[in-house]
Formats: C-alpha cells, structure tokens, sequence
C-alpha cells in the first residue's frame, strides 16, 4: 500500500480496500461494512474528501454518505471496536506492531 499522508485529499484505492475488507471480515453484510468502512477511513485519513470517499465506496448519493454513517451510528449493530479494528489494519504498514 502506499504511503498516505494526512494532506491527502484523494482516497486511494488500497487504502479503500483494505478497509473494506477487514470490514466485511469483522462484521460480515456488506452494506454495514461499507459504513465501517467509510468511518475508519475517515478517522484514519481526516483530510480525505467525504464525498470522494462516497464515490470510492459507490454510497448511492455519495454527498450524503456521511449522513448514511451517521444514521448507522445510532443502529444496534453499530460497534467502535470494530472500527478501531479497520483502522488498525489501514495503518499497521505504518505503524507494524504498535498498530494492534
């Protein structure tokens, strides 16, 4: 993967990927997992667009993606942990050990 600064404002397709993935992985629906993944991305990387990240993560209406998240937030599913956990795997290259 590489390197993303905290001045990036383009969301870089590994990066979406990956946390997708571990996403899908943690909580297991894909629509859920497009909302973990989006709030891990966006913590990870504050300076990323959300509205170029709704397009990365193909959000119907992508410059409401943040609302869709925000409303996910207030679903019984919802879990930090479990976002902690993707951005844990979004930095670990930067990071290795110290990102567990």
């Amino acid at each position: 993967m590489n390197a993303v600064t905290l001045y990036s404002t383009a969301p870089d397709r590994d990066v979406v990927s990956v946390a997708l993935a571990e996403a899908q992985a943690c909580i297991g629906d894909p629509v859920r997992a497009k909302h973990i993944a989006f709030e891990a991305i966006q913590v990870a990387y504050p300076g990323w667009s959300p509205v170029r990240l709704g397009f990365q993560l193909n959000y119907r209406t992508p410059r409401e993606a943040r609302a869709d998240v925000n409303r996910a937030k207030m679903k019984q599913w919802w879990s930090d942990v479990v976002v902690d956990s993707v951005v844990g795997a979004l930095v670990a290259d930067q990071y290795g050990d110290r990102a567990n």
